[in-house]
């Protein structure tokens, strides 16, 4: 995550999202004054000015989230119908939930969203002993388990070969100067060890789904139910995608690498834990331990070339991730 943006900026996103209440509200049947405002998350990036809050007025509350990006109403509107079919298979499931979408701006990237009064399971996870881990990595793989198992796909063949022809056709931009990766000489080792264990995990059977597309430590809020949220609109594919990012994300953040076996990417507890509570592929699944190693660099890359400008989180990330590779690959 970005470095907490400074205030200015906040204020002013606040600023420009509370214009869009009126019209929100009055989809939602709800009044639109009488409103305070709680920032939970907010950031500017190239692609993206948005901010998410919480509203609150009295008992009641609602989520608003908007974007003041010019180019994100498209992408934005996407995203809310992947979150809309996600909640529809979702629908009646007391412990396993996806918010509900109260009201969508037809001109502006806004959208208001049932409040689901839970945490982000990355920020339950701060400061926690590692045995307390467990029972929150079962519930996310719980989580995951009913949501493909809402939209199953099919039986297939794990075959690697699009994500390893990316990853190759990567190391050979490296290699001829016209791409930069932070830590070069560690990513370019550690992405031709990933390469040369293709093999191994090619050809075995997994599972495909309609996937999450973005399921991470942030994405998944824990209270009395667990909420899924921020969904992307992807094609059905190897359920191990989710899996692998979200395992990695967790790996790279709060696992004890001194209990990380040789060769593994999570330590066996974490691994154990999560598989308790998602049972539609095992944690032996090709995809899911594949997928997993590759994940690594892919979030590496999606690192900037230039550690210097790395802010606080993103360098825990590079951290995390080098320690990782070092376990998985040497």
């Amino acid at each position: 995550m970005p470095k907490d943006p400074t205030p200015e900026p906040v204020a002013a996103r606040v600023a420009a999202a509370m214009t869009v209440l009126p019209t929100l509200a009055r989809q939602a049947g709800l009044d639109a004054d009488g409103w305070t405002p709680t920032v939970l998350r907010s950031r500017k990036t190239d692609w993206t000015d948005g901010i998410v809050m919480r509203l609150s007025r009295g008992p009641a509350s609602v989520i608003l989230k908007h974007d003041a990006h010019p180019g994100r109403i498209a992408s934005f509107r996407d995203e809310i119908d992947a979150a809309r079919a996600a909640q529809a298979a979702l629908p009646d499931d007391p412990e396993f939930r996806v918010p509900r979408i109260l009201a969508l701006h037809d001109g502006e990237a806004a959208v208001l969203l049932e409040d689901a009064q839970a945490e982000p399971m990355a920020a339950m996870l701060e400061g926690l002993p590692e045995a307390d881990h467990l029972p929150l990595l079962q519930r996310a793989g719980a989580w995951l388990d009913r949501l493909h198992r809402a939209r199953l796909g099919e039986r297939r063949t794990f075959r690697p070969q699009a994500t390893t022809k990316h990853l190759e056709g990567l190391v050979s931009r490296i290699e001829r100067g016209e791409a930069v990766a932070v830590a070069q000489p560690d990513f370019l080792a550690a992405a031709q060890a990933c390469l040369s264990q293709r093999a191994r995990f090619a050809g075995l059977e997994t599972i495909a789904a309609i996937p999450h597309g973005d399921f991470h430590l942030r994405n998944l809020l824990i209270g009395n139910a667990a909420w899924g949220i921020d969904f992307l609109p992807k094609q059905v594919q190897a359920v191990g995608q989710d899996i692998a990012r979200f395992l990695v994300h967790y790996a790279t953040f709060f696992a004890p690498f001194e209990d990380i076996r040789p060769g593994e990417v999570i330590p066996d507890r974490a691994l154990q834990a999560f598989f308790r509570g998602y049972t539609l592929v095992g944690p032996e699944d090709p995809g899911v331990q594949f997928l997993m190693r590759h994940r690594i660099l892919a979030d590496w890359w999606r690192l900037s070339p230039d550690a210097e400008t790395l802010n606080e989180i993103e360098a825990a990330r590079l951290f995390g991730l080098r320690r990782l590779a070092r376990i998985v690959f040497d």
